[in-house]
């Protein structure tokens, strides 16, 4: 149920299939529910270490952006 109350949120606010969701988090028992509605949406799931700083989150997820911009325009 957590599940599927997580995937209709997702796409409640705008998640399509295509979008990339990032997840920041410390493992508990909310990740698996979280992370097996993304892939109910089939949105790929780019994980981050906690750990890591915020410049390299940022680093990341707009390298990540970059590279999706440029496949996506590759399929166009």
């Amino acid at each position: 149920e957590l599940m599927t109350n997580i995937a209709k949120n997702l796409h409640k606010i705008g998640y399509k299939s295509g979008d990339i969701a990032g997840l920041i988090a410390k493992n508990s028992t909310f990740v698996t529910p979280l992370v097996f509605a993304c892939l109910l949406l089939r949105l790929p799931i780019n994980p981050v270490d906690t750990s890591f700083s915020v410049n390299k989150i940022v680093e990341i997820y707009c390298t990540l952006w970059r590279n999706n911009l440029h496949l996506s325009s590759e399929f166009s």
